[in-house]
């Protein structure tokens, strides 16, 4: 099993900001060149998830995150353009 994380600069769409958001990607054998897509985690929505005293003081301008469906978020816009 191997497992490996991409980082992808996107603009947040609610703060207008260059982000990074990393995902994260499963190969199920050395063999097989077919990832599957595990985890996308975006660091604001990270950060507000964290007990205050843990937070990154960096992401402390963006105080919530009401989006469901973020575009960043989503599979297709994680792909390499």
């Amino acid at each position: 099993m191997i497992t490996t994380s991409i980082t992808k600069q996107m603009i947040c769409p609610i703060w207008k900001e260059a982000i990074s958001i990393e995902a994260k990607y499963y190969y199920p054998d050395e063999t097989n060149c077919s990832a599957r897509l595990v985890q996308v985690i975006c660091p604001i929505k990270q950060n507000l998830s964290l007990p205050a005293s843990k937070r990154n003081d960096i992401f402390m301008r963006f105080p919530y995150c009401d989006m469901e469906n973020c575009q960043c978020l989503e599979k297709n816009n994680l792909i390499n353009s």
